[in-house]
């Protein structure tokens, strides 16, 4: 519990330390003019990245009208609702000379400022770069909603009225690109939803997006996992997010006109007192549940195959004719939503309107693309993305293999047709979890200290018969899993660094993906053993052949749970103090309920599930992991509770009656659960097993259950417990980035000139044989080489001061 405490603690600080530190490095004659040399020094740094000739605009105030809500008539809400109208700003780069050019939108609540660098490149390519402030965030006014329809209405405006409206200022033709990561990537899916269209139904002015590692179900990746309080990453969020809130916004710092240090100064005031309410709005009750608020701030909503009824106002789809250019990363804390956004969001798209790369990376690496030259930063892949889809330059890539990904455990990058991989790629699979125990390996230690908790986990292929366990397994005992507060399982996993973004991973990945050398046997999240002490494990004999795992996992299982000593308030207490300390005011519910203490307390278990590759000396990496809370199981809510709903479709991103009405489970039941767990490829390698892992807690990504428990899966030929999982073979149409594999090194160097340099090669051919093969130049390249030239307007005297101040 100690541990656990001081992670939380530990946690807490290092959220808060990036807004701390940029408040540190403000000008000391703040609040006021900034000093010309960090001007200076911000033209410094854009020249470095050799953009060409530049005109920017710091302080560009964006008038968002009165518009009428999309949920305007229901729910209690008047027909005329209209959303209030808002001053946003934005940072406008343009190349020089100024013209009327396609325009590249970052919208962004972490401060224009900070994400002018992920666009900045694209001015060398003929974009103008436009960085803005969402409602409520950054310099902008009104209250950060969170996804919420305020921010889709004020950005698809921005996109379809105000940027084409620039015409008339001489540097806008109203094409717009969009792009960024994470809550970058997730406003471009949220303004997708809701531009503009054409009489053909095509995108009005939004001719191309592309996302970076992004967010759809906000529900089930971002604030419940499987029903299980998310309490990692919304703390980092958080505080992140409020950390940059804090500080004073720019036109505060670089303008000159009191009318704008007055608007600055509310702005500023609004910002601070903003930071209880989104506190209040992750601990309220009411967000425990799958609710209205998730579905109106889920950019799934605009999927094309969404329920007509998901909500009660009549809305907009995604539209089909939209290009998307996605990246993913397999140990992201949203990699479950990547695969089902090209699955579901983009299943309109002809094959070159979509194309998606998913590599070994977490979130924050990921957010990057690290190792990738060309993607995030550069920009030289999103460049020849919008050249084609926006300039109608054409330049077909990704075409006949729109999924780039890479293979764990084979260490390759390798081109699919599609995600998931199509049926002739795959061979159904299923392992069964039994009473035998497993076969120690020679050199490990775990086998020995966890041998009472390691079973077989048996290939469905290896067993003779239809009956999956023989006499002999059911003369052993069924599984029993403790759970024992204090001790709590997760500290030392894959799990914490996953849900803290990676940012513990960061020199590892780095070292292994930018300079091609292995750090990973030296991590202690590289090895799960550790973490596995006390808890079940179900792990294969040695494998004879590669068995690569694509896509995601289903365990399918029977248990039945003894809450076998009521929880004691002082455990309740401990757990419970230091948290309450910081969320004084905030952590009570209006009828004075201690929200923490109450879903801390409560009689449920979390089932923690994970895929591990074990090597041959015992070394068990976690592959991909699921979540699931007991009341939230797929229960038939019809018939027999304890049994699974027909309803139930596995992998169903709309499916949510159980996170709607919870159902808690009764001691000594018999129920049967269904784990999804997340999406992933990995070969497992000859030599190596494949070991599944089940635990009750996974700390500190998730809130604790404090009330023990003694959980049996029943294991026998009407009870059997099962994984099952699509098996890659060699069939199909698909290839190898490299003809021979390479070192890391050389792998990632490959994909970057595939990505910036490789032709569709049918399209190719097509457009010779048509006399339209060459390329056009790309618009702007004459003009946009020279060294940079700053002009500034509407009291744009300020500058990137916290970039500025840092460096």
């Amino acid at each position: 519990m100690k541990k656990c405490i001081l992670g939380l603690v530990f946690g807490l600080v290092f959220l808060l330390f990036p807004g701390v530190l940029l408040y540190a490095a403000l000008p000391a004659e703040y609040p006021g003019q900034l000093p010309d040399e960090t001007l200076e020094r911000l033209t410094t740094q854009l020249d470095s990245m050799d953009i060409g000739k530049y005109n920017i605009d710091l302080n560009v105030k964006v008038k968002i009208p009165a518009l009428k809500a999309p949920d305007a008539g229901v729910n209690g809400n008047p027909g005329d609702m209209k959303h209030a109208p808002v001053d946003l700003w934005a940072i406008v780069l343009r190349p020089m000379p100024v013209k009327p050019r396609p325009t590249i939108l970052i919208s962004t609540c972490y401060r224009r400022e900070v994400c002018l660098i992920l666009g900045a490149s694209l001015v060398s390519h003929g974009y103008n770069v436009m960085v803005l402030d969402i409602r409520g965030s950054g310099s902008a006014a009104g209250q950060w909603q969170l996804f919420d329809l305020e921010e889709h209405t004020d950005i698809a405006y921005v996109i379809d009225k105000w940027i084409p409206d620039e015409s008339n200022s001489g540097w806008s033709n109203g094409d717009v690109g969009m792009i960024g990561p994470s809550y970058l990537a997730i406003t471009q899916f949220l303004a997708a939803g809701n531009i503009e269209r054409d009489e053909q139904g095509r995108p009005a002015h939004l001719k191309a997006i592309f996302p970076v590692v992004p967010l759809a179900d906000v529900y089930g990746d971002l604030a419940m996992s499987g029903g299980n309080a998310s309490i990692e990453f919304i703390l980092l969020w958080l505080g992140i997010s409020d950390g940059l809130g804090i500080l004073p916004p720019l036109q505060l710092l670089g303008s000159s006109s009191m009318e704008d240090v007055e608007e600055a100064l509310d702005v500023w005031t609004q910002h601070i007192q903003a930071i209880g309410g989104h506190i209040r709005t992750v601990m309220d009750p009411a967000q425990m549940t799958y609710s209205q608020f998730y579905r109106r701030n889920s950019a799934m909503m605009y999927w094309p195959d969404a329920p007509d009824n998901w909500v009660e106002w009549e809305r907009k789809r995604m539209p089909a004719d939209l290009p998307v250019f996605m990246t993913g990363a397999w140990y992201c804390i949203f990699t479950r939503d990547e695969g089902l956004i090209y699955e579901h969001a983009l299943s309109g798209q002809e094959a070159s309107d979509k194309a998606m790369v998913i590599g070994p990376w977490y979130h924050a690496d990921g957010s990057f693309n690290l190792g990738i030259e060309g993607l995030m930063l550069s920009n030289e892949v999103s460049a020849r993305w919008f050249d084609w889809k926006i300039k109608g330059i054409e330049d077909p890539f990704m075409v006949k293999y729109p999924v780039v990904l890479y293979v764990m455990g084979e260490d390759r990058w390798r081109a699919e047709k599609s995600w998931p991989l199509p049926a002739e790629r795959v061979e159904n699979r299923t392992y069964y979890l039994s009473r035998t125990r497993a076969d120690d390996i020679q050199g490990d230690w775990f086998s020995g200290l966890n041998r009472k908790n390691n079973y077989l986990l048996k290939n469905a292929l290896d067993i003779d018969d239809s009956v999956p366990y023989s006499v002999f397994d059911m003369d052993k005992n069924n599984p029993i899993l403790m759970h024992e507060p204090p001790v709590f399982h997760g500290i030392v996993s894959r799990s914490s660094v996953r849900w803290s973004i990676g940012v513990g991973a960061i020199v590892s990945q780095a070292s292994r993906y930018l300079l091609g050398t292995d750090m990973d046997p030296l991590m202690p999240w590289e090895d799960e053993r550790l973490d596995d002490v006390g808890v079940l494990t179900f792990t294969t004999d040695e494998l004879e052949e590669d068995v690569e795992i694509s896509g995601p996992l289903k365990l399918t299982f029977w248990a039945k749970t003894e809450f076998h000593r009521p929880v004691t308030e002082a455990i309740a207490d401990k757990a419970c103090d230091l948290l309450d300390t910081f969320w004084a005011g905030i952590s009570q519910s209006e009828t004075g309920e201690n929200l923490l203490t109450g879903m801390m307390n409560k009689k449920d278990v979390q089932w923690v599930i994970g895929i591990e590759d074990v090597f041959c000396r015992g070394r068990a990496k976690n592959i991909t992991s699921g979540w699931l809370s007991a009341a939230h199981r797929p229960y038939n809510a019809q018939g027999d509770r304890h049994d699974v709903d027909p309803e139930y479709t596995p992998f169903n991103p709309f499916y949510k009656a159980p996170d709607i009405m919870p159902d808690p489970i009764n001691p000594g039941d018999l129920y049967e659960y269904v784990v999804e767990i997340w999406p992933t490829d990995n070969r497992f390698k000859a030599g190596h097993r494949i070991r599944l892992s089940i635990s009750a807690s996974d700390v500190p990504h998730l809130l604790p259950i404090l009330h023990p428990s003694r959980n049996t899966i029943v294991i026998d030929n009407q009870h059997p417990a099962t994984l099952e999982f699509a098996q890659v073979t060699s069939d199909g149409d698909w290839k190898w980035i490299t003809p021979e594999k390479g070192s890391i090194k050389e792998e990632f160097d490959s994909v970057n000139n595939y990505l910036l340099n490789h032709r569709d090669e049918d399209a190719a051919m097509q457009d010779a044989s048509s006399g339209d093969g060459e390329e056009a130049a790309p618009e702007g390249a004459d003009d946009t080489t020279s060294t940079a030239a700053v002009t500034q307007s509407q009291d744009s005297s300020g500058a990137c001061f916290i970039r500025s101040a840092m460096i």
